[in-house]
């Protein structure tokens, strides 16, 4: 039986025929994280197995929304973890981090019983290796809803159009990254929204005042070592040091011009001893002045644009925003 973890590598007919096979073989598999599962009938075995192949070939072609919706037909009529874990896969493709690491918790919780095929065993183990993987590039945001006057309760908080429980105001949660749009509502009225981009893998607190009055913005600190101040200094350093080794070098080279016709004579020895250590001193210090200046450069661009991608832009409504990142 050819191993899960080859199924994205293969070729489209491959992946296709590979699944199907792992379809076939996982006949007496009838249990899954959600409970005990009744075995499905010959006619519904047979159109789950067509839409996980197509489901595979889509996969395959890069069509992953496709893939999706193929494969999540085809784990509802039923559920084996192959399925679900190329579902999960597809999940990921699309950025849709939340659900596939849902889809990878599904394949992972998987009961198998003493007679499952090698294949599903396979998936299993494969979901929580990729699942793993997975988890440090789920952002995390905690929305922050302040100086309302009244209860939570008495508010809506919508994230993308989706209402946020009152659980989890104030604490952070998962989220997909890429743009988002966070809105309060008292009863019909908008009273703070905001827009972001989150990054895979950040932490985002956002604070939204409900109370009618503009707020400062403020950006607490990342708490990001000041490596790229550290670089520039080390690059300034190594300039200055380039320039003074570089002038003793010219000023040695003065004199041997004016000694060496064209030999120098041995007199001239520490003078060229002198110039030969100038010169590769000014090297070694022009180096490390540009490498310096660039590495620290880099970082402080680096930040800025963390912080743009991380951040919020211009509002609409009431409030302000705060943002902390990581690094």
């Amino acid at each position: 039986m050819t191993s899960v973890s080859r199924l994205v590598s293969s070729s489209p007919g491959g992946i296709s025929r590979t699944l199907l096979g792992m379809v076939l073989a996982g006949a007496c598999y009838a249990a899954t994280a959600h409970g005990q599962t009744p075995e499905p009938d010959d006619r519904t075995r047979a159109a789950a197995r067509q839409l996980a192949q197509d489901g595979a070939t889509a996969f395959e072609r890069g069509q992953f929304e496709q893939a999706r919706a193929l494969l999540r037909r085809a784990a509802t009529l039923y559920p084996a973890p192959t399925i679900t874990l190329m579902e999960a896969r597809a999940l990921s493709k699309l950025g849709r981090l939340v659900e596939a690491a849902e889809r990878y918790e599904d394949t992972r919780r998987s009961q198998l019983s003493s007679d499952t095929s090698n294949a599903f065993e396979e998936a299993v183990a494969q979901a929580s290796e990729e699942l793993r993987s997975l988890r440090p590039r789920i952002p995390l945001l905690t929305i922050v809803v302040q100086n309302s006057g009244e209860a939570l309760e008495s508010l809506e908080v919508r994230l993308d159009g989706r209402l946020v429980p009152v659980a989890l105001i104030g604490v952070h949660h998962p989220v997909d990254p890429g743009a988002h749009r966070i809105v309060v509502k008292r009863g019909d009225k908008v009273v703070s929204e905001r827009r972001l981009s989150l990054p895979e893998g950040k932490e985002l607190t956002v604070t939204l005042d409900a109370s009618g009055q503009f707020a400062e913005t403020t950006t607490p600190s990342t708490g990001q070592p000041p490596w790229a101040w550290i670089s520039l200094g080390i690059g300034a350093a190594g300039l200055v040091t380039g320039v003074a080794a570089g002038a003793l070098m010219l000023d040695k080279k003065s004199k041997l011009d004016d000694a060496c016709t064209p030999t120098c004579p041995e007199s001239s020895q520490d003078d060229l001893d002198a110039f030969r250590t100038a010169r590769t001193v000014s090297f070694i210090g022009y180096g490390v002045g540009i490498l310096g200046l660039g590495v620290g450069g880099t970082l402080l661009l680096t930040e800025d644009s963390d912080e743009t991608s991380a951040g919020v832009a211009p509002a609409v409504g009431l409030g302000h925003i705060s943002i902390r990142g990581r690094f």
